[in-house]
């Protein structure tokens, strides 16, 4: 009888393909002719990391920053090795976050126990989906990393490490709170990792930074997101709910689309306390993939590359 946990060779070449596409990638960076094409860090986190790094504004029109502050620091460790390493080092994280959620979402079981050939197929088919994104540098990856090994963490009945890879999400995109929330209707001892993530998450850039600056920069990225509005062209629309019913001839109000994502998100954590009572591993599963597909579908950034 096979062992399922041992790597077979399809297996084997998926996780090569990873490494090829790591490879790719680096050297497009290296021979590229204009860095900054396709390259959302260098065009985005970048400047805002060497804004807060010089107390300088990181939230103007048009840079398209819209992470928390504490984002801007911890990108700070790319941007100091300069456009061309900081750009290959920010990519090789996100990919290795991913695969290291996905690695943990095998040893755990979730959603359920596969076989290295089907191991192999999640794989590539990640790597084949995800490449867009890996490859103009953007942080969905690291993102869905950071959710796995949550989850993965939780499932092998954990509480700090979910707790801080839940605040690592946050510290670059909030609403992946919401989905430590779920998490703790499921395991009750998470609530006070959640509760001190979420205050490092918030509190630590007033560490690193004078406090008047930081307050500004909270401020301003309050009313940035407040003010803006893509529902008027549709080819540069979110693609969430609002896009569905606008493609029908429905502007959404904003409060309703509030409403539903409050509505939605109380939804999965109740159906997930729910079935904890019958069987944990399942609610474990079913959060993490109706967390997601909340995020897609009412969640506040849906992008293209969101979905890959």
């Amino acid at each position: 009888m096979k062992d399922a946990s041992r790597p077979e060779i399809g297996e084997r070449v998926a996780i090569g393909a990873w490494f090829a596409i790591a490879l790719g990638i680096t050297l497009r960076l290296v021979f590229a002719r204009d860095l900054e094409r396709q390259n959302v860090y260098l065009k985005v986190f970048a400047p805002a990391a060497e804004a807060f790094q010089a107390r300088l504004p990181m939230y103007a029109a048009g840079s398209g920053f819209r992470y928390p502050p504490i984002a801007a620091w911890m990108l700070g460790a790319f941007e100091a090795m300069g456009p061309w390493l900081g750009s290959v080092a920010w990519r090789l994280c996100n990919m290795g976050v991913l695969l290291l959620g996905l690695r943990a979402s095998f040893r755990s079981g979730l959603p359920m126990t596969l076989q290295s050939g089907e191991r192999a197929f999640v794989l590539a088919l990640t790597a084949i989906v995800g490449i867009g994104g890996f490859n103009n540098g953007q942080a969905n990856a690291l993102l869905l990393g950071c959710v796995l090994l949550a989850s993965a963490g939780v499932a092998m009945s954990r509480s700090a490490a979910p707790a801080g890879w839940v605040a690592l999400a946050t510290g670059f995109k909030v609403y992946p709170f919401a989905f430590g929330m779920v998490l703790t209707v499921l395991r009750p001892r998470l609530v006070w990792g959640m509760v001190l993530g979420l205050l490092a998450v918030v509190v630590l850039p007033y560490a690193v930074a004078p406090a008047d600056y930081v307050t500004e920069q909270y401020r301003a990225l309050v009313e940035g997101l407040g003010h803006e509005d893509r529902t008027g062209d549709l080819s540069d629309a979110y693609r969430d709910l609002r896009l569905v019913t606008a493609s029908m001839g429905w502007a959404m109000p904003q409060y309703v689309f509030v409403l539903l994502q409050g509505l939605g998100g109380l939804l999965v954590a109740l159906l997930a306390f729910l079935l904890r009572r019958r069987d944990e591993a399942a609610a474990v599963a079913f959060a993490t993939s109706a967390t997601l597909c909340w995020m897609l579908l009412l969640g506040p950034s849906t992008e293209k590359v969101t979905y890959q």
